[in-house]
């Protein structure tokens, strides 16, 4: 995935928009591997309903903590 946007926004707006495309892109990137963590450790205990919405609820707090992250550092 990351590999076909840096292509398309490279070749669509430039090597500088690709650049910074693509730091966005590896921060929120985390969001998605504490989404799989917790599946792993909330799938067995909680079952697949309830194990899926806490690992939602937990990826989009870290989304929103990444997203809070992003504006207190472009300051």
């Amino acid at each position: 995935m990351f590999i076909s946007t840096m292509l398309v926004t490279y070749f669509t707006h430039g090597a500088l928009f690709s650049a910074g495309t693509m730091k966005s892109s590896m921060l929120s990137a985390m969001s998605v591997v504490v989404y799989a963590a917790m599946v792993r450790a909330t799938y067995i205990p909680l079952g697949l309903g309830m194990g899926t919405f806490v690992s939602i609820l937990v990826s989009y707090g870290s989304g929103w903590a990444i997203y809070i992250f992003m504006i207190v550092k472009s300051r």
